[in-house]
C-alpha cells in the first residue's frame, strides 16, 4: 500500500505541476508535464543451479510477462536546441501463465522454482521506475515532432508473495509528440525498452541450490496527453 499511495502522491504532483506558472522560466524554456498509460510486454528467464557450479542451469522457466502501465512524465525543453531534459515515474501490473509452481529434485529433495526470490509465488509482478533522461528531436517539426529517448533510473520489482528488490536499469526507444494548433496539449506516443535490472543483479544461495537473477527486459508502450505551462 506504501509503494500504491507513493505513486499516486508522485502522478499527482507531477501532473498538477503542468498548470503550475514558475515566475521567469516560461521565456527561457518550455516546460510539460502530464500522465498516461499503455501496455508493456517481456520477461525473464527464472533459475535454479546446483549449488557450487553458477554456469550450470538445473532448472529454467522462462516467464513472459505482459500487462498495463501507468506513467507520468515532465519534460524541460531548452531553446534553440533539439534535446528535451525528462524526468518520470512508470508502473508496470505485469503478469505471466507461467506454473511457478513446478518442482525439480536436487539432491534427493523436490525444489519448487518459485523457491527462487526473484520468482513470483502466484502469476503477478509488479515493477515501479524511477528516473531521468534526453530526448533528441532531429527533425523539430511545428505539429509531429519525433524522437529518441534515453533515460537511467531505479526500478523496484515486487514479485507476487515476495519481497521488494531495487535495481538500476536503461530505457532506450523512439517517440512522436503530436502538437495540435491552438491548444496547449500534446499527444507523447512513446514506446521504450527497458532492462530492468541491468545493474545490481545477484545470485543467492539457498540449501540446495542457488537462486539465478537474470535479464529482466520489457517494452513498454504508453501515450500521454501533456499540458504545456
Amino acid at each position: 500500500m506504501k509503494k500504491q499511495a507513493t505513486l499516486f502522491l508522485l502522478l499527482t504532483i507531477m501532473t498538477f505541476s503542468a498548470h503550475a506558472q514558475i515566475p521567469g522560466l516560461p521565456q527561457l524554456l518550455t516546460i510539460e508535464g502530464g500522465i498516461g498509460g499503455g501496455f508493456s510486454s517481456g520477461g525473464q528467464d527464472l533459475a535454479l543451479v546446483r549449488s557450487g557450479n553458477l554456469n550450470f542451469n538445473d532448472f529454467v522457466r522462462n516467464a513472459p510477462l505482459s500487462g498495463a502501465n501507468v506513467v507520468a512524465k515532465l519534460k524541460i525543453m531548452p531553446p534553440l536546441i533539439p534535446l528535451r531534459f525528462v524526468g518520470f515515474v512508470n508502473f508496470n501490473l505485469l503478469s505471466t501463465n507461467t506454473n511457478t509452481s513446478e518442482s525439480i529434485s536436487i539432491g534427493g529433495t523436490n525444489i519448487p522454482l518459485n523457491i527462487n526470490p526473484f520468482a513470483p509465488s502466484g502469476s503477478r509482478v509488479n515493477a515501479l521506475n524511477a528516473g531521468v533522461g534526453l530526448e533528441f528531436s532531429p527533425l523539430p517539426l511545428p505539429i509531429i515532432t519525433p524522437y529518441i529517448g534515453v533515460d537511467f533510473g531505479i526500478y523496484s520489482i515486487t514479485p507476487e508473495g515476495k519481497s521488494s528488490y531495487s535495481r538500476y536499469g536503461l530505457g532506450a526507444g523512439v517517440g512522436i509528440e503530436f502538437s495540435p494548433p491552438l491548444i496547449p496539449i500534446s499527444f507523447d506516443i512513446e514506446a521504450k525498452y527497458r532492462l530492468a535490472n541491468l545493474v545490481g543483479r545477484e545470485n543467492i544461495t539457498l540449501t540446495n541450490a542457488v537462486a539465478q537473477e537474470n535479464s529482466f527486459n520489457y517494452l513498454q508502450v504508453s501515450v500521454l496527453l501533456m499540458f504545456k505551462l
